[in-house]
């Protein structure tokens, strides 16, 4: 029940009925307050969709207990904003009686306060049935969010640009504690919105989506090569007039 998982209980309580499934005792009473049901571990086979909403460097550990306790036929969907490794974990973890759908909501709390109309979601059919498939593809859809779906190789490449570079360049301009002047140009306010909407993730977050895509290291090393060779281009050109 953490940011997102906040975020997508309350999307989809207006549908279907939620329950929160926390140790955390302090998001225990906000889910509670919030006015939902609280899961133990032994009811989660009870469940016929189980979403996983934890930093993907706990995603392995909490796989591995849940996977015995998940019912035959029932659907695991996992919301990490990288898609080769939790795949990987997912098929090497969970019984094969249990259906796969690897998803990552293109959104979160700050981009769906002006609601989801036109926000995107990716989705990896790993292994699930149709009529599954359908459903989901459905109830976004009717949501007005834009359903992508993906394998998690391409998802990964693409991400380490759309996502990767984005919180990487947030973060970068972050470090020189920039502020809006009485001069800003509409173009230097958008990296302010920039920096603001990847500061208010948890450095942990950031971390994780550099360290589990194994595309963003090469992301960063173009980045690198590429600032390195505008700042030769432009002393060059200075130092010769």
């Amino acid at each position: 029940y953490g940011r997102l998982g906040q975020t997508l209980s309350e999307i989809m309580r207006k549908q279907c009925a939620v329950a929160i499934l926390e140790n955390d005792y302090a998001k225990q009473k906000l889910a509670k307050s919030n006015g939902f049901e609280l899961a133990a571990l032994e009811e989660i086979g009870q469940f016929q969709t189980i979403i996983i909403c934890v930093p993907i460097n706990q995603f392995e550990p909490v796989i591995k207990e849940i996977s015995g306790k998940l019912a035959p036929g029932s659907l695991l969907i996992d919301t990490c904003s990288v898609k080769v490794y939790p795949v990987k974990i997912m098929m090497d973890t969970v019984p094969k009686e249990v259906q796969i759908l690897a998803t990552h909501p293109l959104f979160g709390p700050d981009s769906v306060k002006l609601g989801l109309k036109g926000l995107g979601m990716a989705v990896c059919p790993v292994r699930v049935e149709q009529d599954n498939l359908n459903e989901w593809h459905h109830f976004w859809r009717s949501l007005g969010v834009r359903v992508l779906e993906i394998t998690p190789e391409e998802h990964d490449r693409a991400a380490a640009y759309t996502l990767g570079l984005t919180h990487f360049v947030g973060r970068v301009l972050g470090e020189l504690n920039l502020k809006r002047e009485e001069i800003s140009t509409t173009g230097f306010n958008a990296l302010l919105e920039v920096i603001e909407q990847t500061s208010n993730d948890t450095w942990r977050l950031f971390h994780d989506m550099q360290h589990y895509n194994p595309y963003t290291r090469e992301m960063r090393d173009k980045l690198a090569t590429a600032l390195t060779d505008v700042q030769k281009k432009l002393d060059a050109a200075i130092d010769t007039e």
